[in-house]
């Protein structure tokens, strides 16, 4: 490889890694830390505690990415930072083997092409402790491996690469797709042998290690998961497939624009493009939220259709259609000879396919993390057909694109970071209150995302549900955005303070890019609260059931499937 990418490729990992280090604990960070503190001081007891009041095992984590990050706790500390530093394997992972794909299928556009992804609001804001990218770093080096054994005609690179699928299946299981890839890629080759030999090995693996799960706990880990779905492909079918729409075109605007650039739009078209996302992502902002909502539930006042869904939904209606046109004309423009032109051809247009049937097969809630793949297969398909129509001159229209798409996605990890770090500032501020006034009784709280880490980190105890003894004098503290007013517990306790942090921009992230149908919101008012009350009466189980919740997904419905 030349020297000047090679430098290119340094340069993107380093901004990539330290886009992760600066962001605080955020989303499901909160829940996976507990099982990475729990491997740091027992390795061979990862599921060994309770979670929630239920076996760890209940909660879908799967281990490999976990087990990492515990070493990086036992290395460094209490130091959230370095956590996020010790993750840059999976960065430079998820870069190197996203520049091999390009180089292989979408030559010579492979440069643009990598940054524009990794920059790409699916994928920059959502790295964080979670298990997304790390999961599409491991499965995307498998499938680069897979394919320089296909080159050399190598069983030992074949093993290596199923070897590899299987620690990506137990990182998360939206990698199951794996073994399916190599068997489409090595059939459509003619290269059976590799192929079964690369599927084979990470399902063995997989069932080796749920088996041995199953006999320290009692219990699979991942048929656990599998037992508690609910509902059946229709009714999943009918839960996201508007979400999807709204989030290919709010986060997945890069693919439509490289795809005007496939299809021979100039670069001042897909520039113009472009200007029309901002405008849409600038009306989203300026609009106040009274004015932004056409139609709400009557008896809930749930709004039911708003600005935002007006917005993305034209948007992602574009990119979808643009998707669809790339596809025909690829197919219809590639030679049907059966020759390694067109066979690559199927199988990413086949990747494509596999990617949206899994979408609606295993995803429990919509989200951006839940069209990654989807969003990465449109990409490598549209700069195949890039590849051929974009090489005649300077690839300008493609690199607008790249360009866009990057801004799109500086502009989510910016609203994402701040609101983050707004969480980190409420909660710390929370604890310094509380302390202020009284240090010796206990602190509970009510809520997820950085107050899941900060606040227990401030020595506050978790009530997960409403029923736990909470005594009176206690001080309870309540994420705003889990209970909209009036609060259930205003007549058992007394709200003493209301803490908030905020800002001029009316845009936010929390709950819908991460399991919502749209990477922003417009939001009025403070970007983080956190109400502090003084318990009156217990808080037991005499109370009945915890009452209703604000109509957005509960804490516990977040944590990653």
């Amino acid at each position: 490889m030349a020297r000047r990418p090679v430098i290119l490729l340094v340069l993107l990992t380093a901004l990539f890694i330290l886009s992760n280090c600066v962001k605080p604990l955020h989303g499901d960070d909160g829940v996976y830390q507990r099982y990475a503190a729990q491997i740091a001081q027992h390795p061979l007891d990862p599921y060994g505690f309770s979670f929630n009041g239920e076996p760890a095992n209940h909660t879908l984590a799967p281990p490999v990415s976990l087990y990492w990050w515990g070493a990086g706790l036992r290395v460094w500390g209490d130091r959230p930072f370095l956590w996020k530093l010790w993750m840059w394997p999976f960065g430079a992972l998820l870069v190197f083997s996203l520049f091999q794909l390009f180089s292989r299928f979408a030559a010579p556009l492979q440069m643009p092409l990598t940054w524009m992804t990794v920059l790409s609001p699916l994928i920059l804001p959502a790295w964080n402790l979670m298990l997304d990218v790390p999961v599409l770093a491991v499965a995307l080096f498998s499938l680069a491996i897979f394919l320089r054994a296909y080159d050399r005609q190598s069983l030992v690179l074949a093993a290596a690469a199923g070897l590899v699928a299987g620690l990506a299946m137990q990182t998360k299981y939206t990698a199951f797709l794996l073994p399916v890839l190599f068997l489409l890629y090595g059939f459509r080759f003619g290269q059976p042998r590799l192929a079964c030999t690369a599927a084979a090995l990470p399902v063995l693996f997989f069932v080796a290690v749920e088996a041995l799960l199953a006999w320290r706990y009692g219990e699979s880990h991942f048929l656990y998961a599998l037992g508690q779905r609910h509902g059946g492909f229709a009714a999943r079918l009918g839960r996201l497939l508007l979400p999807l729409v709204a989030m290919a075109g709010g986060a997945a605007p890069g693919v439509a624009l490289l795809g005007l650039a496939a299809l021979g739009r100039g670069r001042r078209a897909v520039c113009a493009a472009g200007a029309g996302v901002a405008l849409g992502y600038a009306l989203l902002a300026a609009v106040p939220e009274h004015y932004a909502v056409f139609l709400r539930e009557a008896q809930t006042g749930k709004p039911l259709f708003t600005l935002n869904n007006v917005i993305f939904g034209s948007l992602g209606a574009w990119v979808l259609g643009t998707v669809c046109a790339v596809a025909w004309r690829l197919q219809s423009s590639t030679p049907t000879e059966g020759d390694t032109d067109s066979r690559s051809t199927g199988f990413l247009l086949g990747w494509l396919a596999l990617e949206l049937a899994l979408y609606f097969l295993i995803s429990p809630l919509p989200g951006a993390r839940r069209i990654m793949g989807m969003a990465l297969a449109a990409t490598l398909v549209a700069g195949r057909l890039a590849s051929r129509t974009c090489t005649a001159g300077p690839p300008w229209a493609v690199r607008a694109a790249a360009v866009c798409s990057g801004a799109a996605g500086l502009l989510v990890y910016g609203i994402d970071l701040r609101d983050a770090w707004a969480g980190k500032q409420t909660i710390e501020a929370a604890a310094c209150w509380i302390r202020q006034h009284d240090d010796a009784t206990d602190v509970w709280y009510y809520g997820w995302d950085g107050l899941q880490f900060y606040g227990e980190r401030a020595g506050m105890k978790s009530v997960p549900w409403l029923g736990w003894a909470v005594r009176p004098g206690d001080w309870y503290l309540v994420d705003s955005r889990v209970f909209r007013n009036p609060d259930p517990i205003a007549a058992r306790a007394q709200l003493v303070a209301e803490l908030s942090a905020g800002d001029p921009i009316h845009l936010h992230t929390t709950l819908c890019y991460y399991a919502g149908s749209m990477p922003l919101q417009h939001h009025d008012g403070p970007r983080y609260t956190v109400k502090i009350y003084r318990v009156l009466r217990p808080l037991s189980p005499a109370m009945g059931p915890a009452p209703a919740a604000n109509p957005e997904p509960q804490p516990d419905a977040l944590v990653s499937r």
